[in-house]
């Protein structure tokens, strides 16, 4: 019995074809069988009569798998080498922040070929700075066009120079504002420096205000009023606040804002932070007199003083005397009372009067003594007290906290000489005539 497999033509390149035979017992089950299957002879002739037409490649059938690689895809012919470049040429993409860099390394650093002179005598700095480059400050441009006109004039071909009259600063501020001009800062130094340097961002923002640097400005002032304080930042921005109240920049829009966000970060978000107030404690509602007066349900809480309350206390030390005054009177503090208000406040006063390190700073600013105390008032002035509390009835009066600023007694030295007596002759000669008679 013999099986063949006529369903699939042979390929054309092989001309003998394959049989399964069924063969004796004891010899293999199938043998390989190289006679033609009836009717194949025909099917060889036919392909032979295709092979002899000029096919430039063979096309295997379906399903056949051939006994070595196919050889029908030509391959690509090689690609040629490309010319080598000789070893002295060196070719280098440059980017934007590159050019800066070495403006601000060789022009500004170094000032290599520069052809004017700034300098700022309130700080004693000198600068050797580019035309070309400085012109990119509205200010420093028309400063420019005013000088190019009358240095033309001159017998001499002498270097220009600009004087700036501005105010005392950190040199720091006035070399950082003129080295933005050669390499701009990214956004990310700007952020370190919000955070890291108060001091120096604050007199940077005046600087490039005085230059008519907006986007500097505008940038600076953006970062500063978007990021959040801590207690380091806190107290430094305060400071800078209270130092710079007699300034003109202490009157911008963007300063009042500053100083409102600062407020509401002292007197609201940082005791909540801290737990310096617990809500949860009992309150005495019992009426006491304290003098001629009643407290009227004002009294102390019955709580422990928390360690949260003490930090609390410790940083309202340190602070200046116009943010220590507006953060003890303001109506967000989470305090439960007016006498819990008063003890607090004592306690801050306490620590500050102390002269502890934290608040040797701040005490230098101030020229002026803060004072506790509390003040009895009608309820129509209570309406314009800063810190109202809830009255029972009408014509009770109410309880409010009062910080008072007296003036610092200056230290004094004890003069002899304003004490002594000075003698006459006149009188010598009075005294001895009176004992004679």
């Amino acid at each position: 019995m013999t099986t063949n497999y006529k369903q699939h033509a042979p390929s054309p390149t092989y001309q003998s074809s394959f049989s399964l035979t069924a063969t004796e017992p004891g010899t293999p089950y199938y043998v390989h069988d190289r006679s033609p299957l009836p009717g194949q002879q025909q099917l060889q002739q036919q392909q032979s009569s295709i092979q002899s037409l000029p096919l430039s490649l063979p096309a295997p059938m379906m399903n056949h798998h051939l006994q070595q690689e196919p050889t029908f895809f030509t391959s690509l012919a090689p690609l040629a080498r490309p010319p080598t470049v000789s070893s002295g040429y060196v070719y280098n993409d440059s980017t934007i922040q590159d050019y800066c860099n070495y403006f601000y390394q060789f022009g500004f650093l170094q000032g290599k070929f520069s052809d004017i002179t700034v300098t700022i005598p309130s700080i004693a700095q000198t600068f050797a700075l580019h035309s070309l480059v400085i012109c990119r400050s509205p200010y420093f441009y028309q400063r420019l066009i005013h000088l190019q006109h009358h240095h033309y004039h001159q017998p001499n071909n002498t270097k220009p120079v600009l004087e700036l009259e501005y105010k005392q600063v950190m040199p720091e501020s006035f070399r950082s504002a003129l080295a933005h001009l050669y390499s701009p800062f990214s956004y990310q130094y700007l952020v370190c420096m919000v955070n890291e340097r108060p001091q120096l961002c604050f007199e940077l923002i005046g600087i490039a205000d005085y230059l008519e640097l907006t986007t500097l400005r505008d940038r600076l002032i953006h970062i500063l009023l978007s990021q959040d304080f801590n207690q380091t930042s806190a107290v430094e921005w305060a400071l800078i606040l209270h130092s710079s109240a007699s300034t003109p920049s202490h009157t911008q829009p963007w300063t009042h804002a500053l100083s409102n966000r600062l407020l509401l970060y002292l007197a609201q978000d940082l005791p909540a932070q801290l737990m310096a107030f617990p809500t949860a404690s009992v309150k005495m509602n019992m009426d006491f007199a304290i003098g001629k007066h009643h407290t009227r349900g004002f009294m102390t809480s019955k709580t422990v003083t928390s360690h949260g309350t003490t930090n609390l206390a410790e940083l309202y030390s340190s602070l200046p005397s116009t943010f220590l005054k507006r953060c003890l009177e303001s109506p967000n503090l989470p305090v439960q009372d007016t006498l819990q208000r008063y003890v607090f406040a004592r306690k801050v006063l306490q620590l500050r009067s102390s002269s502890s390190s934290s608040s040797a700073k701040a005490i230098e600013l101030d020229d002026v003594q803060i004072t506790a105390g509390l003040q009895f008032c009608s309820n129509e002035q209570q309406q314009k007290s800063i810190t109202p509390t809830h009255s029972p009835s009408k014509n009770s009066p109410v309880m409010t906290l009062s910080l008072i600023n007296t003036p610092l007694n200056k230290l004094g030295k004890w003069n002899p000489s304003l004490y002594e007596y000075e003698w006459d002759e006149s009188d010598d000669d009075e005294d001895l005539y009176d004992d004679y008679s």
